[in-house]
């Protein structure tokens, strides 16, 4: 079950940050899978680029990918999440 915390825009349902490890073969899957209705994934030095029905992310090292109750992802930089979606006290 998804643990659902209070950030000061959304509620996030779920948030990954990508590692370096993550842009490599190995970490395929776990994008993968974090990800809904893939069709491809090009893996690129320094980011990934992943295509679904609709639209087309970049994600970097770095990076958080973000999904909420409504299943929306979105891709942010660590700068802005922390700015964003830090957790209310």
């Amino acid at each position: 079950m998804t643990e659902v915390k209070k950030y000061k825009k959304v509620e996030v349902w779920e948030a990954m940050k990508v590692t370096e490890a993550m842009l490599q073969r190995p970490g395929l899957n776990t994008i993968r899978d974090f990800m809904r209705n893939v069709t491809s994934i090009e893996i690129e030095p320094n980011r990934i680029i992943v295509y679904t029905e609709k639209y087309r992310f970049y994600i970097s090292s770095g990076d958080w990918i973000l999904r909420d109750d409504f299943m929306h992802t979105r891709v942010c930089t660590e700068k802005v999440f922390l700015r964003d979606y830090s957790p209310l006290n």
